[in-house]
């Protein structure tokens, strides 16, 4: 490997003089990183007199890998930080060429600045003088950026191994990297991203997390929309595990850690409804599942083992219960409600508990059949395009079946680790499984023939979803970002 692989990164404080001593006290934080050789850091102080500083910060700040912008009041009032460093970091920061991290010093109005839209440090957006000990919000100021500068050093080692063949050599050119494949990378959630979701027209992506919130943007440049923070509360903290657009991409669900399932409207982020029949103890709704004619949705309670075993079918318009289907089938025996998927013709319902999934009649709640193939507690339940074939994961194990017949057509078992989600390909010729393993696969849905692999992610990978059109994938992880990425 070469050496500027493992090279520190250059750290650029872009700050007002007036938080000089605050500036202080955080670069003697880092001192670890530095000490570890992860970082070097760089700030106005180190110019030499009678050289020309504003080539200097220039020279500086176009050569950072990362760029903290340290916001104030003075930081904000000053036409300088505010509309040449700051203007100059986030354009660096759009390009994928240095990492931006706003951090909060001091209270000020910056929720409408052009950085709002970032992840913002210290944890809960609270600016370092209001934490109780200020040594508290610069360690965990600290503990952010070693994330930071971890993930860019693991980008950095996959991007090394991504040179292209010579031409005298074609014959042994490599499928494309995930460096080569990646279009657009957004990271301005500010904790672990569980969910994503592609509009139905293709222009819009919801992403949602653990830092309570779901974020609209655009997939084409990364551009931020919308944040929805309709689901925040100060204790405990809350997550968001499903994000789902309507049909007609008119309305968004979402879910997680709280026992209401919210619909509300992409254009405003106002809710037009929501959900409560789900039990308010141990709430954690990691499935949800519009209808394929849009006017109910199907949910599952994971957290709640006999309080709210049940998959729960419910009027979107206006969150009226429309039938509660009662998985457990004895008093002494209970599990935890897992995936929901309907079929293509809204008629069935398929919901996964324990090492089954069972088939239900979705309008009376009947059960139909129940299919027994897997050896392990089912964790996704996603039927085809054309109803022929349902996809279902159990740890790294993934069966195709019939649904009209539960025979299990193949076994797909390739990842090295725990699978956490499903797509089917819009045309049904293929399926997106993403894991543990930090990486997403593509195979082959009627032959279980790997086609490629996805690995530009450095953590757990959370969720997948396919463009409508079939050439990208969006997936989100718990590195704190979603990648949107060519699928061929």
């Amino acid at each position: 490997m070469s050496e500027d692989v493992i090279a520190p990164l250059k750290v650029f404080y872009a700050y007002a003089r007036e938080d000089e001593v605050l500036r202080e006290k955080m670069e003697r934080h880092l001192s670890p990183l530095r000490r570890d050789g992860l970082i070097t850091q760089w700030s106005d102080r180190l110019i030499i007199a009678g050289t020309d500083w504003v080539h200097e910060i220039n020279k500086s700040l176009n050569a950072a890998s990362i760029i903290l912008l340290l916001i104030s009041p003075d930081f904000i009032a000053s036409d300088y930080c505010y509309s040449i460093e700051m203007k100059r970091a986030l354009e660096r920061h759009g390009r994928n060429e240095a990492r931006v991290i706003p951090i909060l010093l001091r209270p000020c109005d910056w929720h409408s600045a052009p950085f709002a839209r970032l992840a913002v440090l210290p944890a809960n957006a609270q600016p370092v003088t209001l934490w109780s000990n200020e040594d508290e919000a610069f360690h965990n100021i600290t503990l952010g950026i070693r994330r930071v500068v971890e993930e860019i050093q693991a980008q950095t080692i996959i991007s090394s191994f991504s040179q292209p063949a010579s031409k005298e050599d074609t014959s042994t050119r490599h499928p494309p990297l995930a460096s080569e494949r990646l279009l657009v990378r957004y990271d301005a959630h500010a904790d672990k991203v569980t969910t994503v979701a592609w509009s139905p027209d293709g222009k819009c992506i919801a992403s949602g997390g653990l830092d309570s919130t779901v974020h609209l943007w655009r997939p084409a440049n990364g551009q931020h929309l919308l944040t929805y923070r309709g689901h925040s509360r100060i204790f405990p903290p809350a997550a968001v595990y499903a994000v789902r657009w309507s049909p007609d991409g008119k309305r968004i669900a979402s879910a997680g850690t709280s026992s209401t399932v919210q619909v509300w409207d992409p254009d405003n982020g106002q809710k037009v409804a929501a959900y409560e029949g789900h039990s308010v103890a141990l709430p954690s709704i990691f499935h949800i599942e519009w209808s394929p004619d849009g006017h109910t949705i199907a949910s599952t309670n994971m957290a709640a083992p006999y309080l709210d075993e049940a998959a729960h079918i419910w009027d979107a318009a206006n969150g009226c219960r429309l039938l509660k289907i009662d998985l457990r089938r004895s008093v002494l025996k209970s599990s935890s409600a897992g995936d929901v998927s309907w079929s293509p013709d809204g008629q069935l319902l398929a919901v996964s508990w324990e090492k089954k999934i069972r088939i239900y009649n979705a309008s009376m709640g009947k059960h139909i059949w129940t299919y027994e193939d897997h050896p392990d507690w089912i964790s996704e339940v996603v039927w085809s395009h054309d109803g022929k074939s349902i996809a279902s994961s159990s740890a790294r194990r993934i069966n195709i079946w019939e649904p009209a017949t539960g025979r299990t057509l193949f076994t797909y078992i390739a990842h090295d680790g725990i699978i956490r989600d499903l797509a089917w390909s819009p045309d049904g010729t293929r399926i997106a499984s993403a894991s543990e393993d930090r990486t997403v696969q593509i195979w082959q849905a009627s032959t279980g023939k790997r086609l490629l692999t996805y690995s530009g992610h450095t953590d757990y990978v959370t969720a997948v979803n396919w463009s409508p059109d079939g050439t990208r994938i969006a997936s989100s992880s718990n590195d704190r970002t979603v990648h949107v990425w060519r699928a061929f």
